[in-house]
């Protein structure tokens, strides 16, 4: 193969993966699939870096060696990225678009080292997070100063006509169609099993589950696959909301709420109350 057509394989294969990398973190910021996203892209920013180091493309190694430590510490310690997060990594496939047909030099010197030095900065902050446990999602952990729940990352999604909010550090995934098979002699709640990365997981409807009747106008079923200590559970709701990042929020107890038997408190949003699930109870609640 002659430099030309080197040359050419090179920025068609490296396109390829910015282009995959720039679809996965939109699905991170839509919550479909987290960790499968960011073990893809990982995936992407080590080839890219892999085929910079071999055309000695010496500022793109870099800075794919930076983006490629900021998604080794989100894989090894399961951590939800931020927005901020996943903005800094779309930046960076910019950067990486605008400079590959100027190979072998970069030609934004200014806009490659703010982005490299805001990749390393992420990375430490992310470092911040571990606490030494087996997940880092796990030293997120709730501090309770009366209803102060002083959490990173929440997801909202919606059952019957209700808002309900759970911390990220709970969440392996959430998916949009999978393959469930029923079983007998079980609760009305129990939907059936399903296999999930080669283990079988059981899954619930969330409205069963707690009674939840009324369905809403606007579903768009998802299921969200729980973890509690080392136990997985597959919960299907009615719709996905967002993913947000508030650092931390004020619940308030509402004693004359049905919910309350499994929910610890409600923010108000306007005219709306956020629920924050109780996720124990998914796992053990009884009804009386």
């Amino acid at each position: 193969m002659n430099n030309n057509e080197l040359d050419y394989t090179f920025k068609t294969e490296s396109r390829e993966n910015i282009k995959i990398i720039e679809n996965k973190l939109v699905d991170i910021e839509s919550a479909k699939n987290i960790m499968a996203s960011i073990q893809e892209i990982y995936r992407c920013a080590h080839s890219l870096k892999g085929a910079a180091s071999m055309m000695e493309f010496e500022s793109l190694k870099i800075i794919t060696h930076q983006m490629e430590n900021v998604l080794q510490i989100i894989l090894e310690n399961y951590i939800i990225p931020t927005a901020e997060t996943v903005d800094i990594l779309l930046e960076t496939c910019d950067l990486l678009n605008d400079e590959i047909d100027n190979y072998p030099k970069i030609s934004n010197d200014n806009r490659y080292k703010t982005l490299t030095e805001s990749l390393k900065k992420c990375a430490d902050n992310l470092k911040d997070k571990k606490t030494g446990g087996k997940k880092a999602g796990q030293s997120q952990q709730i501090e309770q100063e009366g209803q102060t729940k002083k959490v990173n990352n929440f997801l909202i999604f919606k059952s019957g006509n209700q808002l309900f909010t759970v911390p990220m550090y709970y969440i392996k995934e959430v998916l949009n169609n999978h393959e469930i098979k029923p079983i007998e002699y079980t609760e009305n709640y129990i939907l059936g099993v399903m296999n999930f990365h080669s283990t079988v997981v059981p899954v619930i409807d969330f409205n069963f589950r707690f009674g939840l009747f009324e369905k809403t106008n606007e579903a768009d079923p998802r299921i969200i696959v729980f973890k509690h200590h080392d136990t997985l559970l597959g919960v299907k709701i009615d719709k996905l909301v967002k993913m947000f990042s508030p650092g931390s929020l004020e619940f308030e107890r509402d004693e004359d709420s049905n919910l309350r038997t499994f929910c610890d408190g409600f923010y108000s949003i306007g005219k709306e109350k956020l629920f924050l699930l109780n996720v124990t109870t998914l796992f053990y609640y009884k009804k009386n």
